[in-house]
């Protein structure tokens, strides 16, 4: 948590030096915290309401951004709309280093934050040297070990079942010996599947396999209607993306309760989208 926050900031403070307007800032902070999933901790105000022709450019970025991924723009895959509004700035001031800074440096800015994020990640995982990186591929392999102690898996009768060799006995084991009894322990599962796949009954075979070349027809759906529900599928995402992008934008011009109280909810509604339907 404390690593995706520091990362984040890194990255933001690049941003306020380059001279980037407020409502990107804070898009750009409430979108990545979505992606790298750690709470908003809303750092930037919108102490002014957004000009019209400013929030229909900002809808454009946005979606354009929403088509791209908001994954791949830690990749580099950036939106070049948002530029567009810095080039505007730079003609009135009469200042065109912003924009050049603004541009050149982004990308660059987006590949140091991924690269933290990366290096932060693999030495959480595995350590910050060799002796931690052991003990942590140790420690995994244990767990894994219990895990299958207690949740045994059902093997066929040619194997050796679990339970003739005592929990004890493994733990004692090297590394070696116990990354060995794991992977000969995953090829019985697959074995054991195998058994089952090719035990199956034959007359539940008939009754699965389709004939009918009317049923056939009824279940193959033509590739234009696949591309339409492709569309609408996207259409629909792209908005719902889109409208909590703006309302975030809102909520951050009335103040930080506000914000925090959109997050809540959004994620809320996000919660019970993913919970299955009785």
């Amino acid at each position: 948590m404390t690593l995706g926050y520091t990362t984040l900031n890194s990255f933001l403070s690049t941003m306020v030096k380059l001279g980037t307007p407020l409502y990107i800032l804070t898009t750009f902070e409430f979108k990545l915290s979505n992606v790298l999933d750690i709470p908003y901790n809303q750092q930037f105000h919108v102490s002014q309401p957004i000009p019209p022709s400013v929030k229909c450019y900002l809808i454009k970025a946005i979606c354009h951004q929403i088509l791209l991924g908001w994954d791949k723009y830690l990749c580099g895959f950036t939106s070049t709309i948002w530029e567009e509004e810095l080039v505007r700035k730079a003609h009135r001031i009469g200042d065109s280093s912003t924009h050049s800074n603004w541009a050149n440096r982004l990308i660059a800015s987006i590949f140091q934050l991924t690269t933290l994020i990366w290096t932060d990640r693999n030495k959480t995982l595995h350590g910050y040297n060799r002796m931690e990186a052991q003990q942590l591929f140790w420690s995994c392999i244990l767990e894994q070990v219990r895990h299958i102690y207690k949740y045994p898996p059902i093997l066929d009768s040619r194997f050796q079942a679990i339970s003739k060799v005592s929990l004890d006995q493994w733990l004692l084991c090297s590394t070696t010996n116990l990354q060995r009894w794991l992977s000969r322990l995953s090829h019985q599962q697959k074995a054991k599947e195998k058994i089952g796949e090719v035990s199956t009954p034959k007359e539940n075979i008939g009754e699965v396999t389709t004939t009918r070349k009317e049923k056939i027809g009824e279940v193959t759906t033509p590739k234009e209607k696949i591309g339409e529900v492709t569309m609408t599928h996207q259409t629909m995402q792209v908005m719902t993306e889109l409208a909590d992008s703006l309302s975030h934008l809102n909520c951050c011009h009335h103040g930080t309760t506000a914000a925090k109280k959109h997050q809540c909810d959004l994620q809320n509604t996000r919660s019970s989208r993913k919970q299955p339907k009785n």
